[in-house]
């Protein structure tokens, strides 16, 4: 289980210059995401569309309860997982929405929170930040010997240690602006691990936002964690998910999809409840964006244009140690 620690943050290596950088505004991230998420798998959408004419025939005769009650499928996994974990549309991305809900909405609504922290940091803050100015330290998490698809690299200024520091330090963030584009790095927790993520943001106030959101769950005792990356670009319709391990119970052995805002290719492998991975039945399926009706054909040109690979609860075994430590920031070089 992931553990999200919301405390407050303190800054380190800026020292006070008398001045402030009134102009730094953070990018709202979960309407991002949400925006280049697929009509049909916004939960806002799934909840007026499923569940009343689900819910209708469930009172109605025992067919319809029986196939309100039926087994889960591909399809029905899929479809849970972005109603479960995702973004909810009528969630503004501040986190005071009532149906905010799920891993992966409350990880980008975390990760809005910490910008919107930052930035209060930086512009109300007592001197001024100075190193919001500085030239930018690249910091690569690298975690390929898992997956080249858990691999990705911030440029950070700031860093601000968690404080009290949990033990065995390394809980904080790393921050960084460089024109339109925003990287943070978050550690939630200490030595144990429980967590966190490294982003990319691109707000330019222009069509080109995007996002480049990479999560890794882990705690000590675990040996398989999670770990999902998302690219999202409203722009172009252009959405890509991978996942394994603690992502989605049917899907946990690991699936990716991408869509076009046309059709969604998705490939990787089901697990009906008390099935193992090593039994698990391989899927490769194209829906419609807007319905996720079953197509055969439409996903020709998105079968090949994944940028990262198929990541595997398989491929995370015993990774816990590896993934703590590539969030540490203690072993990061402080800006």
């Amino acid at each position: 289980m992931r553990v999200l620690l919301l405390v407050s943050v303190v800054a380190s290596g800026c020292s006070s210059s008398g001045k402030t950088s009134s102009t730094f505004t953070a990018p709202a991230v979960t309407p991002i995401v949400r925006d280049a998420t697929p009509a049909a798998l916004r939960p806002d959408a799934m909840a007026l569309r499923v569940a009343p004419w689900r819910n209708l025939l469930a009172l109605l005769s025992p067919i319809g309860r029986a196939h309100a009650d039926a087994p889960p499928t591909v399809d029905s996994a899929i479809r849970g997982i972005f109603k479960d974990m995702f973004p909810n549309g009528s969630d503004n991305g501040s986190g005071t929405g009532a149906s905010a809900q799920g891993k992966i909405n409350s990880a980008l609504i975390e990760l809005d929170g910490r910008m919107s922290k930052v930035e209060k940091i930086i512009t109300e803050g007592a001197g001024g930040w100075p190193c919001v100015d500085a030239a930018a330290t690249s910091h690569r998490i690298d975690l390929t010997s898992f997956s080249t698809a858990l691999d990705l690299t911030v440029n950070v200024q700031c860093t601000f240690p968690f404080n009290p520091m949990p033990p065995g330090g390394g809980a904080g963030m790393l921050f960084g602006k460089s024109g339109d584009a925003y990287s943070m790095w978050l550690n939630a927790g200490g030595a144990d691990g429980t967590g966190g993520f490294v982003a990319n943001v691109l707000h330019s106030g222009q069509p080109d936002k995007s996002v480049d959101f990479l999560s890794l769950d882990f705690e000590a005792n675990v040996l398989s964690p999670g770990a999902y990356r998302i690219k999202a670009q409203p722009s172009t319709n252009s959405f890509e998910l991978v996942c394994a391990g603690d992502c989605s119970g049917f899907l946990d052995c690991g699936f990716q999809l991408i869509s076009d805002g046309n059709f969604i290719w998705a490939t990787g492998s089901f697990v009906p409840m008390g099935v193992d991975c090593s039994t698990a039945t391989p899927f490769a399926n194209c829906y419609s964006a807007s319905d996720l009706s079953l197509q055969t054909t439409g996903c020709e040109t998105l079968k090949t244009s994944f940028t990262m690979p198929l990541v595997t609860s398989a491929s995370l075994a015993n990774s816990a140690s590896a993934f703590n430590a590539a969030l540490a920031l203690s072993a990061a070089t402080s800006p």
